[in-house]
């Protein structure tokens, strides 16, 4: 089993928020702990100027690339599945990208 890191996109098996449907769905790692539990923020293609979007560029990337730039994490997004569930690997954020990312994600706890 690929072992993925904070900061990789991956194509994978993600449930709704009601769990009444499970599609395949681009993704962000945030937290990847010793376990095969990934934690992961939603992304999505839709453009809407909302606080909880943050755009994500073909530049942003130090490996790979999403198809539709940009393409948009959705921090309030945030779910928890097994590693198996991931379908493909799709790139890697640059470093400086993912600290602004998890930044937005520890305010909008705080708020």
């Amino acid at each position: 089993m690929a072992q993925y890191k904070r900061g990789d996109v991956v194509y994978a098996s993600v449930p709704y928020t009601d769990l009444s449907t499970i599609e395949n769905k681009y993704v962000l790692v945030v937290l990847r702990k010793t376990d095969d539990n990934l934690t992961l923020c939603r992304i999505t293609e839709r453009k809407k100027n909302l606080p909880n979007r943050i755009p994500i560029y073909r530049n942003d990337f130090s490996t790979g690339k999403l198809k539709i730039s940009p393409s948009f994490v959705l921090i309030d997004k945030i779910l928890t599945i097994h590693s198996g569930l991931v379908k493909k690997y799709v790139g890697t954020l640059k470093q400086e990208k993912m600290q602004q990312i998890l930044k937005k994600i520890s305010i909008m706890f705080l708020d």
